[in-house]
């Protein structure tokens, strides 16, 4: 909730409607350094009842209700946004067909840098996600 964030973070709780966001990689990064989230900030998933049209979640996929960490934006690729499912050992990086999801290469992210993040790691909940289906799939971006 609102207050929870709050206390968490010592910040104002704002919010954003990926949808609505022209551009979330740009959104994201000028909330960034070195393109790492400097502060705390989660996006979360319809329920699939009220879901827009087209979007479906599944365990092996994007997970319905449900809240990502948002880590950042990949580096060197403008069309990705870095997240992390918290149950990420438990199921794993979403199985997604290229390009939706990258799967290969390493990012570096945050000054000073924050550890390597090894995209071909499927067991770990950290992946970088196409902007395109972050803005049909999530429905707030908390920050």
């Amino acid at each position: 909730s609102k207050a929870i964030i709050e206390n968490l973070t010592g910040r104002t709780y704002q919010e954003a409607v990926p949808a609505n966001i022209a551009d979330p990689w740009t959104f994201i990064n000028n909330l960034c350094t070195a393109n790492a989230t400097t502060n705390a900030m989660v996006a979360w998933t319809y329920p699939q009842a009220s879901a827009p049209t087209g979007v479906t979640y599944g365990v092996n996929t994007i997970q319905e209700n449900h809240a990502y960490t948002v880590l950042g934006v990949h580096p060197s690729n403008t069309n990705y946004i870095l997240l992390r499912n918290p149950y990420g050992s438990l199921h794993g990086d979403p199985v997604l067909s290229s390009p939706d999801v990258l799967t290969t290469g390493t990012v570096t992210i945050g000054s000073p840098a924050r550890p390597t993040i090894y995209l071909s790691t499927t067991t770990d909940g950290i992946f970088a996600l196409k902007k395109n289906i972050f803005q049909s799939h999530f429905m707030k971006l908390a920050y």
